[in-house]
Order: structure tokens, then C-alpha cells, then sequence
């Protein structure tokens, strides 16, 4: 799997660890707001597994980057030392969002002194189980999570909420994984019910749709394995490949970007195992 790595000074990232670890989670003033200040906090509300759930918060005042849009982002992070199997994963969701249209929530990892993005999309209301393939006999230093809030025109100011949970590690991609929990948020786990969460194979219509250059693609894989996300033209023609790597079970939000596009009918198709399904879109210049 190609991983994009950022060896970035300050970034805005949230982190989930063991409970055994050292540290506690910190916060950290972002790139984009002013006055910006944030917390965590343990909810005992609609925790995923067990009975408590993390809360990270996040508040400040927009400010202006050069599209014109106001952004406030912050970020939260833990340091530790864990060996890596297959997956590192957690689960996420929104609680409450004012002054903004969306919350953009990116999870990273760093290894050998780099952080490495393993997945990034905006959050909504239902649990969405954030993933990324490691390598297998690293040892992770840190779990970063970025919140950045999205689709504000004035510098109004904004506050957001986001549940955490979970943060485990996946070890094996067949029949049979085990789960290693690194931070439940104060649940004595010892493994993690994921049986309670079923997925289907699912490609849903693109938001919004038409659109004009970019637009989000959310699909589902019921299980671990190759998948391929590709863009056509009305005739058949192959464009590119969006996304193409093995992904464990889940929901994906994808952002797809045809700047370089002439508007048009588009189709765009899921490939996962021997599952394959399509969808048109609509690009309008």
C-alpha cells in the first residue's frame, strides 16, 4: 500500500492509545482559528463497546486560508510503543457542531519519526470505524487526530464535539482476527465486539451530485480485501483509479476532485473481492 507521509512540524491530530500507556491525551492549537481551546472529556452515551466512550472538543474563532473559507482546526495526540499487526483502527462520530457545515477528522500514525495518514473524511451522526494498513513488525510512537472544520464563509465562531472509542489494533485479515485494545476510554475491554457491526457491499450516489469540481463517494465492504474505486467515461473508458488498496470491513468516504475534467456524465465503480457494482455522476462546469 502506498502511504502518504507527512513529516509535518505541527499538526492538528487526534490520538487514540492503550490504557496502559504513559500519557494522557494533549491538545494543541491548530493551523487555521484563533482562540482556540480543547478538551477531553468521557461520556457514558452511546459508547460502540462496553459502557464509556471518549469526547474530543474543540472550540475557536475562524480564519480565512487563501480559498476564502474559514477554518478552525485543533488537535489531540498520545504517545506511546506498540508492535503493529495489520489494522489499526477506531471509531468515530460526531456529537454536536455549531459554525460550521462539517468536521473533518484525519487519523495518523507515527512511525520511525514520520507521521503517516491512515484515513480522513468528514464525520456525521452514525459510528463510522476509522482504518489504516501498517506494516507488520513496526512499532507505532504516536496516534494523531486531526479535527478540522469545514464550509464556513464567515470567521463566526466554532464549537465541535466528536466521540471516540476504541482505538485497537487488528491482528490477521481472515476468518478469524484478534483484537488488541489500546485505549477503551475507561471500559476494561479485553477484545472488541465487532460481530455487532455488519456491513454490506454498498456504493452509495455521490454528494452532491451534480458537483462542481469535487464531490464525496461513500461505499461499504462487508470484509477485509482488494478494493478499487475507479472513473470512467460514459464510453467505457478508464480515467483513474481513486482508490486502489486492501481496506478491512467498513465505511469509506472518498473525495473525488475532476478539476481536470470536462463536464459530463461520469461513471464510477466499486470493485471488492468478486463484489462490483457502478453509479454515474454528473460533473457541470
Amino acid at each position: 500500500m502506498k502511504r502518504l507521509v507527512y513529516t509535518l512540524i505541527l499538526f492538528v491530530i487526534v490520538m487514540f492509545v492503550s490504557v496502559e500507556a504513559q500519557s494522557q491525551w494533549s491538545f494543541s492549537e491548530g493551523q487555521y482559528g484563533t482562540g482556540i481551546s480543547g478538551n477531553i472529556s468521557t461520556s457514558t452515551i452511546t459508547a460502540t463497546h462496553g459502557g464509556m466512550s471518549g469526547v474530543f472538543i474543540f472550540s475557536g474563532t475562524g480564519e480565512e486560508n487563501t480559498e476564502g473559507q474559514y477554518y478552525v482546526m485543533g488537535e489531540y495526540r498520545k504517545s506511546f510503543s506498540h508492535s503493529t499487526g495489520d489494522f489499526l483502527m477506531a471509531d468515530v462520530k460526531l456529537k454536536s457542531l455549531q459554525g460550521a457545515e462539517n468536521v473533518r477528522v484525519s487519523m495518523y500514525a507515527k512511525i520511525q519519526g514520520e507521521y503517516i495518514l491512515l484515513e480522513s473524511h468528514i464525520v456525521n451522526n452514525i459510528w463510522h470505524t476509522f482504518s489504516g494498513v501498517v506494516s507488520s513488525s513496526e512499532f507505532i510512537e504516536e496516534i494523531l487526530f486531526l479535527l478540522q472544520t469545514t464550509g464556513s464563509t464567515s470567521s463566526s465562531s466554532v464549537s465541535a464535539e466528536v466521540y471516540v472509542d476504541n482505538l485497537r489494533m487488528q491482528f490477521g485479515t481472515g476468518g478469524s482476527p484478534y483484537f488488541e485494545i489500546w485505549d477503551s476510554f475507561g471500559d476494561s475491554l479485553t477484545g472488541v465486539d465487532d460481530e455487532g457491526v455488519m456491513y454490506e457491499f454498498k456504493l452509495h450516489q455521490n454528494y452532491p451530485n451534480p458537483f462542481n469540481p469535487s464531490t464525496v463517494i461513500t461505499y461499504e465492504v462487508p470484509e477485509a480485501s482488494n478494493v478499487v474505486l475507479s472513473v470512467f467515461t460514459i464510453l467505457g473508458q478508464k480515467l483513474l483509479d481513486i482508490v486502489n488498496t486492501y481496506q478491512a470491513a467498513g465505511i469509506y468516504d472518498i473525495e473525488f476532485n475532476g478539476y481536470n475534467l470536462a463536464s459530463g456524465m461520469y461513471i464510477y465503480t466499486l470493485t471488492a473481492g468478486d463484489n462490483i457494482t457502478s453509479k454515474r455522476m454528473l460533473l457541470m462546469k
